[in-house]
């Protein structure tokens, strides 16, 4: 429920229409992947009615950081920063002996120096699939450029290229303090490259400049066989940086995140059925027909037996009595399990409902009380001769409540608000089915700018 909560926090589309999976890794971390629901939709529909079969749906980083832990297994005790360049959207993922403790989302992609170039130039020259103009201009390279090194000889496309170049230098910046919270950025002991990080000539060389470590492109394929010939490794038309998220998707490694839409899940279990029944269907299929051969053969010897098996029957009370009684026994302890894990579950809920409050109550509120119990006390008055007295019923005796009790000491005027913004606060975290104000007054006097509440919040 807390993981689901984080979920769903400062998310740029509507957080009631997602899509998460979590895994727990070791030392206390998690990864948590969302994505919109609606966004997934069109592109899972298509690949529907192409037939298509999908089994794994894992965000880029995460296919990113599968294909970089199998092909670099001996880099599990450094500290990594990838860089992951794509089309419109990139990311930097910082790998922190062998656990992912930063993933930050960069708006810039290839597809800028793109747009850039046919800014500047006819639109024949600018075909995305031929980008031999992409690149670092030599100019703002700190190496010394040889009369000899004719690719670092001044372009027609430098002038566009700069611009959009020093853009993400600044972009990269930004991502690189936004990290330091989490992942020790002075202590990088290297940097992969990504994505279509290799269409781009002289990157690699520009960021060691810049940031002084050591920058090479992340190979998919360094640890993977080729069949039937290895020769085959060498025989790529373009980039091998990318098909980094292709090869790490494949992968499908162990504490992988996966955003398979409902659609297809419900394939993934018709498919698991059939694969599974299948075979059971005929390994039974042939059980019986082996059953029916074997009791023809043997019909007699079975009836003689049988007559034995009769006597023994007898014998065997004693057992039946014994392991009826184990079963008794065994069903009482499943019902006090049963107990045990409700009133742990209330326990674990309880325990979030504090930390909550802990958390997020305002200075100007005090809680006097915060009290779990099974059902709620209603106090009922009745006549008995001509007096009144409270009689106490217990209602909802099979749902969970938490009593909240407190007070509000501000300005008279502004106690309404910090109480409505309260109740408001408590509403939106999801952790109460219902919420109802059972007693608000204000005292007078002296003390007006004190009010004091009393909530029934339904676990």
């Amino acid at each position: 429920m807390i993981i689901e909560y984080d979920a769903k926090k400062n998310l740029p589309f509507n957080s009631d229409d997602i899509i998460f999976d979590s895994v727990e890794l070791e030392q206390g971390k998690n990864i948590i992947g969302v994505a919109n629901a609606d966004y997934i939709d069109a592109p899972a529909q298509t690949l529907i009615e192409k037939k298509w079969d999908v089994r794994f749906w894992p965000p880029a980083a995460q296919t990113v950081l599968n294909a970089f832990r199998w092909n670099y297994p001996g880099k599990k005790h450094d500290i990594i920063l990838i860089f992951h360049i794509g089309e419109i959207e990139s990311f930097l993922l910082g790998y922190n002996q062998g656990y992912p403790d930063a993933i930050v989302p960069l708006d810039l992609g290839i597809q800028n120096l793109t747009d850039a170039w046919k800014y500047r130039s006819t639109a024949s020259k600018a075909k995305w699939d031929k980008r031999d103009y992409c690149r670092v201009p030599p100019s703002i390279l700190k190496s010394e450029i040889k009369d000899n090194s004719t690719n670092k000889q001044k372009k027609p496309q430098d002038d566009a290229m700069r611009p959009v170049i020093e853009g993400w230098d600044q972009e990269l910046e930004r991502a690189l303090n936004s990290m330091a919270q989490s992942f020790p950025v002075d202590n990088i002991s290297e940097i992969f490259l990504s994505g279509c990080a290799e269409e781009v000539l002289f990157l690699d060389e520009y960021l060691h400049n810049q940031l002084d470590v050591t920058v090479q492109y992340l190979d998919p394929f360094k640890n993977i066989a080729f069949f039937p010939d290895e020769e085959e490794r060498e025989n790529f038309d373009f980039s091998k940086t990318a098909l980094t998220t292709a090869v790490g998707a494949a992968l499908n490694l162990d504490k992988s995140i996966s955003l398979l839409p409902d659609m297809f899940k419900e394939s993934e279990k018709f498919r698991l059925g059939n694969k599974f029944s299948i075979p059971a269907a005929a390994a039974i299929f042939f059980g019986v027909i082996s059953l029916s051969g074997w009791t023809s053969v043997n019909h007699d010897d079975m009836r003689s037996k049988l007559n034995s098996m009769k006597s023994q029957a007898s014998s065997n009370a004693p057992i039946k009595n014994k392991y009826e009684k184990v079963s008794a026994e065994k069903n009482t302890i499943v019902k006090q399990l049963d107990v045990l894990l409700k009133e742990s579950k209330l326990s674990n809920l309880s325990i979030s409902v504090m930390r909550f409050f802990s958390y997020n109550t305002p200075k100007e509120i005090t809680l006097d009380m915060i009290s779990f119990q099974r059902g709620w006390e209603r106090g009922d008055w009745i006549h008995v001769g001509n007096s009144l007295e409270k009689v106490i019923t217990i209602v909802d005796e099979n749902k969970d409540f938490a009593k909240v009790a407190g007070a509000i000491t501000a300005n008279p005027a502004l106690k309404e608000r910090y109480f409505s913004n309260f109740i408001t606060q408590v509403e939106n975290s999801g952790l109460f089915k219902k919420i109802d104000v059972i007693n608000k007054k204000t005292t007078s006097g002296m003390d007006i700018d004190n009010m004091t509440f009393e909530l029934k919040c339904e676990l």
